[in-house]
């Protein structure tokens, strides 16, 4: 989560000026409030950065879902 806050710095985020905020962490799950605009830009930072937190000898996939509630939430391939 380190890394993703790295990411989100990197495209302009401050507290002043979210481009994604953190909405909820639930075992291993992120939910991100983004702006419509920004969501595949950030998205697509986000599943970088998590996929890439550690090296191990196995891959790590990250799956992404993208929508207005969490009820209407569509996977995502980036």
């Amino acid at each position: 989560m380190v890394l993703v806050q790295s990411q989100l710095r990197n495209m302009g985020y401050t507290s002043l000026n979210p481009v994604a905020s953190l909405a909820l962490h639930l075992h291993d799950e992120l939910l991100y409030e983004v702006c419509r605009e920004g969501a595949k830009e950030v998205a697509q930072r986000i599943q970088t950065a998590l996929e890439n937190a550690v090296s191990l000898a196995v891959r790590l996939p990250v799956k992404m879902k993208i929508g207005d509630t969490w009820g209407s939430l569509q996977e995502i391939t980036l």
